[in-house]
């Protein structure tokens, strides 16, 4: 999993494994593939990782700017 974040992916790419990623770990990760959409037309997808239905939380927001090249690794890390 961890040669995912060795090159540069394009947003499909990153969509893609974080939908994997909750697949094979549903009782931690839930996949949204639509929590709204850009100015640009295209859907916002969300991950949300641990945490109890009205518990807790911990915000944390990635991948907003399109020269943010490190934003996946930030993001994940």
């Amino acid at each position: 999993m961890a040669e995912f974040f060795e090159e540069w992916r394009n947003l499909e790419e990153i969509e893609a494994f974080s939908e994997v990623l909750c697949l094979l770990h549903p009782a931690r990760c839930t996949f949204t593939p639509s929590i709204g959409t850009s100015a640009e037309g295209r859907d916002i997808f969300s991950l949300q990782v641990g945490g109890q239905p009205n518990g807790p939380a911990v915000y944390h927001q990635a991948l907003l700017h399109a020269r943010g090249r490190l934003g996946v690794r930030e993001g994940a890390g």
